[in-house]
């Protein structure tokens, strides 16, 4: 986005130099030296600016287009909760009303006969790669979703052990052999923790009231009773104590499991979102 494309772009969003700039994060003199033709805008800067503009024209569009607007959405945009856990449950809420909506309908009937395909959201590198392996996650069947996310989640936590080897490996390949095989098993691991939330946790949400707490406390014991496993095979030599590790896998599986149905798994299942 060269500089006076940028101006035009800053003119069409009704902002100042200063409030775009804001908006970027970028200090004030960098913008100016985009603008003045003497720096570019990041490729990512630029992608903010091209979506905040395709928003803009469709919302333009939608004013003078008469059609009216959807007074249950104005409410819901009005009512956005600032807490994470909530917000997967409120967007669920716009898009089960969405679905069914005569007004909302005609709304996004009239953008898609006059508009492409919105660009994607900016986000940075990572996010983007995290937002294509979600992706890939989504299309998979949904007995399967909790297994591969369990996998990459603790194959992730248990790759930075990798980084951590890497100047002793460089000695010793063994080490860094020993450390992927690590990996390898956490990934297992973390399969098999999803594997008993999808067949035995997600079921037990849909027990009223206290639901959301079995389902926690059942993902929680799958995770750890994996974990304790691999344990037990990589420290075959120590004497283990079965009862205390039973004791220990059922308390902290109550204790933290309650937390995470309280804090994650209180949102509606598909189908039972209101409307």
């Amino acid at each position: 986005m060269n500089g006076p494309a940028l101006v035009a772009a800053r003119t069409r969003l009704d902002r100042t130099p200063e409030q775009l700039a804001a908006e970027l994060g970028i200090p004030p003199h960098a913008y100016a030296a985009c603008e003045a033709g003497r720096a570019s805008l990041s490729r990512r800067h630029a992608e903010l600016i091209t979506y905040q503009l395709a928003v803009r024209d469709r919302q333009d569009a939608l004013a003078a287009s008469g059609l009216p607007a959807c007074q249950w959405m104005e409410r819901w945009g009005d009512e956005i909760p600032e807490a994470r856990s909530a917000l997967e449950a409120h967007v669920a809420r716009a898009e089960a009303h969405a679905s069914g909506c005569a007004t909302c309908g005609a709304r996004d009937a009239f953008l898609a006969e006059r508009f492409p395909t919105m660009p994607p959201v900016p986000m940075a590198g990572w996010a983007r790669a995290l937002q294509r392996l979600m992706g890939w996650v989504d299309a998979r069947p949904e007995w399967l979703r909790p297994a591969l996310l369990g996998a990459a989640a603790l194959a992730a936590l248990t790759a930075i052990r990798v980084v951590l080897v890497l100047p002793a490996a460089l000695r010793e390949p063994r080490v860094l052999l020993a450390a992927l095989g690590a990996v390898v098993a956490a990934s297992a691991a973390g399969a098999f923790g999803g594997l008993v939330y999808a067949l035995l946790g997600r079921p037990l949400r849909r027990v009223p009231v206290v639901g959301p707490y079995l389902a926690g406390m059942v993902a929680v014991a799958g995770y750890l009773l994996a974990i304790l496993t691999m344990v037990a095979i990589g420290d075959r030599d120590t004497p283990r104590d079965l009862a205390s590790d039973a004791l220990f896998l059922v308390l902290l599986s109550a204790l933290l499991g309650a937390f995470v149905g309280h804090r994650w798994l209180r949102a509606p299942l598909p189908g039972r979102s209101a409307a």
